[in-house]
């Protein structure tokens, strides 16, 4: 079985309201809001179908900032005080039927692709991945934990990852 990633612009015939990732908002953004963040420039949508077109999982990437209170001192040596900019993964889930067969690392993989496009091509500039989990969402947390991500100081449940991270992941310059 394979699967592919399109935007939810160019994709026209999937079913959103079938997926499922088990986290009501996660699920109730994809269904009642991504059209809208799309139209309205809040965020891009991007989705993982299978190649009989059934939703695996999606992601969102928008705009943000980091704190500059909320970054260890060790990230902030040499730079403007002043927030980071940041590209935001916003929403990110995996169906349900799909969990636990390591999908969700290729969903990560697919947004880090974007996110270096987006930066070598000066198309926008950053310098950190921000994603903020829902409280008391323990395995959302470990899961950004294991990609290596940094939480905030204070605000536990919101993590970034310099963006020259990925691209040493991605061996680009």
């Amino acid at each position: 079985m394979g699967w592919r990633f399109l935007s939810l612009r160019s994709s026209t015939d999937v079913n959103l309201a079938l997926f499922n990732c088990g986290n009501n908002n996660v699920n109730a953004f994809l269904k009642d809001s991504a059209t809208t963040c799309e139209d309205e420039g809040f965020s891009r949508v991007f989705l993982m179908l299978s190649d009989d077109n059934k939703l695996i999982g999606y992601y969102t990437l928008g705009n943000a900032v980091v704190p500059l209170a909320e970054v260890p001192n060790k990230y902030r040596r040499g730079i403007p005080q002043f927030p980071f900019p940041a590209m935001l993964i916003g929403q990110f889930g995996i169906d349900i039927k799909w969990q636990g067969k390591g999908l969700s690392y290729l969903l990560v993989g697919n947004a880090y692709t974007r996110i270096a496009q987006a930066y070598t091509q000066g198309i926008s500039a950053f310098r950190a991945v921000r994603v903020d989990t829902q409280e008391n969402d323990d395995e959302a947390r470990r899961f950004w934990l294991k990609q290596g991500f940094i939480p905030f100081k204070k605000s536990t449940n919101s993590l970034f990852l310099p963006v020259m991270t990925i691209l040493k992941e991605l061996e680009l310059p």
